[in-house]
């Protein structure tokens, strides 16, 4: 997406931050009076710690309360005059502003980075669209786009990005003729475009583009520029609004081409 467009995205979130931030002390305030109960005693306490901290993780404090939030409620409702002496939980606005918070920093570095399409790149040989796994075996499971280093200088050479969405098939179309001019797979959520010459020099044994045509877009004799680009798709699932991003590569020259995500290989067959 264009890169005005992402700062304006992240300005609007960091506002929509520091408003979800003011509910904070109530939420705390509310913690602290179940915080002695024996059932949440220890819990309570550590994501207290953590939310005075301005840390909000669903696998630490924003977590505990959604564990026990259908559970307080419940207590509370049960035992207002008797037990807990009037004391209230946490409202529905409260529990989402926790939920938010566990989420927008990662949605804020998406604008800064993931989410802004690539300045395009001159390409002139064999290219190839790929996995960075498949040129480097031993590439990690998990990484982030920070470490998308297997010894190629892909600022210099190409480009490598998280696709944002995990397992990925992709078809890779002449945008002239429809034609499909090759396949692609993720399994480590990223995605490279190389030249073929520097990946052999990098990997000699490479062969995925002539053995494994479905891992392995190959673009003979390419020249022009190329970017990863990345729009935005809104839908609505179960009454809400949401928005999914679809990351794609792009190219302009002697061969135009879009890549997109599929769902089928046309029985495995590739054309090229």
């Amino acid at each position: 997406m264009d890169r005005s467009y992402c700062e304006a995205k992240v300005s609007e979130l960091k506002a929509y931050k520091e408003n979800l931030l003011e509910s904070i002390p109530a939420i705390i305030g509310k913690m602290e009076n179940f915080a002695d109960e024996d059932i949440v005693e220890q819990h309570f306490k550590e994501a207290i710690n953590e939310f005075r901290n301005k840390k909000f993780s669903l696998l630490g404090g924003v977590g505990i309360v959604w564990k026990f939030h259908e559970i307080m409620k419940r207590l509370v409702s049960e035992n207002q005059n008797d037990r807990f002496n009037g004391r209230e939980w946490l409202t529905e606005d409260e529990f989402t502003a926790l939920i938010e918070l566990s989420r927008i920093d990662g949605r804020i570095l998406s604008y800064e980075k993931n989410l802004i399409d690539s300045e395009w790149k001159r390409f002139d040989g064999d290219v190839i669209i790929t996995d960075p796994h498949y040129i480097e075996p031993d590439w990690p499971q998990s990484v982030s786009e920070d470490d998308c280093s297997i010894g190629i200088d892909f600022e210099d050479k190409g480009f490598c990005r998280s696709n944002m969405y995990g397992y990925w098939i992709c078809a890779t179309y002449d945008t002239d003729t429809g034609r499909r001019l090759g396949h692609f797979c993720s399994e480590n959520d990223m995605v490279c475009v190389l030249p073929l010459d520097d990946v052999l020099k990098f990997n000699p044994s490479f062969t995925s583009h002539v053995e494994e045509p479905m891992t392995t877009t190959w673009l003979r004799d390419f020249h022009g520029e190329i970017r990863v680009a990345v729009s935005e798709e809104h839908y609505e699932r179960c009454g809400e609004e949401r928005v999914r991003y679809n990351v794609y590569v792009e190219g302009k020259g002697n061969i135009n081409f879009r890549t997109e995500r599929v769902t089928d290989l046309e029985n495995g067959e590739v054309s090229v």
